[in-house]
């Protein structure tokens, strides 16, 4: 008989994976209950100092498993009790989103697939395979995952609804096949309407850390994430491992997410092109809309005589335009 004693782990650790996760026969597993020893005036003193570290704040106040944060939060304001969905979340016929990240160099490949319903913003899966090519992250991973949760999307005429934001690195030249840039590949694997993502960290990251603090007009927040596996990986990065680089005494070097840092940086850049496309802070168009013929308020022949001189003071024009 052997007895092992831990403070809460990373999610990841082995001793959490073996005991908790996928429990090995013959073992058991005892957790301390979160505040047995503490005070509640101690414990809300400790919630306040530890309010912009939610590591510490599951480990030591909440008693869960939590990353390590190697770095300030990029995703600021992210909070997973708030943004992950309770149940799995419906997938509906309509328009679907993607957003991404490829960097053919470090072979790593990363896609947010999600949609806008009404004021809220599902998130349906947050894909990465890395050491491999983008042919094969699409044949293996992207195509499996839409025909078993949208098939529809894969049917004739399907793709005139995805909609693709992307990595602007990734239009260009592809090593394995010089006629086949990331784009083209995409464009001719999927379909769609396809537009390239912000280039400076500002606009990239503006609408995204908007997004974490946007409700849905009915006291929740209007981002929803999945609580399946497909979006384990991106609600990590989320909640920490996508971070800013800092010295070692703990100054950010620079307003940009550090590098490398796969695959969080590739599901964290992956989920700010698809927030930039979405555009969630903005009104969603009314499927009704069409766009009037503008109207010009200007007669040439009344105007000019027969010579092509003026017969009398030309009106202002009036042009009437609704875009």
């Amino acid at each position: 008989m052997a007895l092992v004693t831990s403070n809460m782990p990373d999610e990841d650790f082995w001793a959490w994976q073996r005991f908790e996760v996928q429990r090995h026969p013959g073992t058991a597993s005892v957790r301390i209950p979160a505040g047995e020893s503490a005070s509640a005036e101690d414990r809300a003193r400790w919630a306040i100092a530890l309010q912009n570290r939610p590591d510490l704040m599951a480990r030591l106040l909440a008693g869960e498993p939590g990353s390590v944060q190697q770095g300030p939060q990029v995703a600021k304001g992210y909070n997973a009790l708030a943004h992950v969905a309770k149940a799995p979340l419906e997938l509906m016929h309509g328009e679907l989103w993607f957003g991404w990240d490829s960097a053919p160099n470090a072979h790593t490949h990363a896609v947010i697939i999600g949609q806008r319903v009404g004021p809220a913003v599902r998130i349906y899966a947050g894909l990465v395979m890395e050491e491999t090519g983008l042919k094969q992250f699409l044949d293996v991973v992207v195509l499996s995952w839409l025909s078993r949760r949208a098939p529809w999307a894969l049917a004739r005429g399907g793709n005139e609804r995805l909609y693709h934001r992307y990595d602007p690195s990734m239009d260009t030249g592809e090593g394995g096949d010089i006629d086949m840039n990331p784009v083209a590949r995409l464009r001719r694997t999927l379909g769609g309407s396809f537009h390239p993502g912000a280039v400076d960290w500002p606009s990239r990251s503006g609408p995204m850390l908007a997004l974490f603090n946007m409700g849905d007009g009915q006291g929740g927040m209007a981002l929803q994430i999945d609580p399946g596996e497909d979006t384990k990986l991106l609600r990590q990065a989320l909640g920490g491992r996508w971070h800013y680089a800092v010295t070692r005494a703990g100054t950010v070097i620079r307003d940009l997410p550090a590098k490398p840092s796969h695959p969080w940086e590739d599901l964290g850049d992956a989920f700010a092109y698809f927030i930039g496309g979405l555009a969630p802070n903005r009104a969603p168009r009314d499927p009704k809309w069409r766009p009037r013929q503008a109207k010009i308020a200007f007669d040439v022949f009344a105007t000019l005589g027969s010579a092509g001189t003026p017969k009398r003071a030309p009106r202002p024009s009036r042009t009437e335009f609704n875009i």
